[in-house]
């Protein structure tokens, strides 16, 4: 199932870059057209996957885009966030990336929750997959919206460090994904030019995280 989606999310992805030129301000006719795009988009995921029942996890991710929202440079778009029930990934979504459509749709599949550590880390892959444009470009918002925010950028790092596995087996052209340590290496400059502060951390994520845990497990054969 997750080839499908991401499938799903790299052809929206790739139309809202055809439509959006970086440094060129506001156009609002690729926006509409952006958001038709997306809505289209977003009902093929809901299709092809099944929505995660738990207003716990929803509220929280909900809340916790807002404020990284609040630290991306903004051109209007409302984000809309969906958690789907899928908790496994693909060999092309082995990060368990949320499905960023065009309009704002971001679709957060429950692996995630399982397979980020804390917050911070769930909060970077989050922030990631809300900043346009290619992978790379995508991590730097990312580290800057995080640190913004309060949340700890080199948490960033340590996910992927411990969740990209480079295939050997697969062109480059192919991969949808920088290799891990040019990712590490960008990552770690841009986190040398932000200013030093304290990041805090809340409790909250391990409550929500054991919630999606427990509607993820297979029920015992009977």
């Amino acid at each position: 199932m997750f080839v499908l989606l991401w499938a799903v999310m790299l052809a929206g992805v790739a139309a809202s870059a055809q439509q959006r030129q970086p440094g060129r301000g506001v156009n609002l006719y690729s926006m509409e057209r952006e958001a038709k795009l997306g809505a289209t988009l977003a009902e093929e995921v809901r299709r092809n996957s099944t929505a995660l029942d738990s207003a716990l996890a929803q509220n929280y991710v909900e809340r916790l885009g807002r404020q990284l929202a609040a630290q991306l440079p903004g051109d209007g778009i409302k984000y809309t966030f969906e958690i789907i029930a899928d908790k496994t990934a693909g060999p092309t979504n082995q990060l368990h990336e949320p499905i960023a459509l065009p309009g704002g749709y971001l679709f957060v599949p429950a692996g995630l929750f399982l397979a980020a550590q804390d917050e911070a880390e769930f909060a970077g892959m989050l922030a990631h997959a809300m900043a346009r444009g290619f992978e790379s470009e995508a991590d730097l918002l990312a580290a800057q919206a995080m640190a913004r925010a309060g949340y700890d950028p080199g948490a960033l790092i340590r996910y992927i460090k411990r969740v990209q596995i480079d295939r050997t087996d697969q062109p480059k052209v192919f991969s949808p994904l920088p290799l891990r340590d040019a990712r590490i290496a960008a990552l770690e400059q841009v986190i040398r030019g932000l200013p030093a502060q304290r990041y805090s951390s809340s409790e909250e994520y391990q409550r929500v995280q054991e919630e999606v845990r427990g509607l993820t497990q297979k029920r015992p054969e009977p």
